[in-house]
């Protein structure tokens, strides 16, 4: 279970390095970001209460853990999606960039 925990926090953390160096800011995507952090929290939450519930009911806890499982890599698959997105975007604005300073020194102003 500690495992599992010390993974939700390197998916927070990566969500929230994603959001703090996103120089392209797209707002659907950062408004995405924003939702699979939320929602990493929410699991992290839903953790803490399973072993809380594991604590007062040693039961089986396969099925939770199963679900919560399955969540989480929904969760991170979005988030590798949406940081594959992030990087074509960088790449283009860098090349965006690049072209408008290649315009600026052919058209001068005078």
């Amino acid at each position: 279970m500690k495992s599992y925990l010390n993974l939700l926090f390197r998916v927070a953390l990566a969500g929230v390095a994603a959001i703090t160096f996103t120089s392209c800011e797209d707002k659907a995507l950062v408004q995405k970001n924003e939702q699979l952090r939320q929602r990493v929290s929410e699991l992290e939450q839903e953790v803490g209460l399973l072993e809380i519930n594991a604590g007062e009911n040693p039961g089986d806890q396969t099925q939770a853990i199963k679900q919560a499982n399955d969540d989480l890599g929904r969760a991170l698959a979005e988030l590798e999606k949406l940081d594959g997105e992030k990087e074509k975007l960088e790449a283009s604005h860098v090349k965006l960039e690049k072209d408008f300073r290649d315009y600026q020194k052919k058209y001068q102003l005078k």
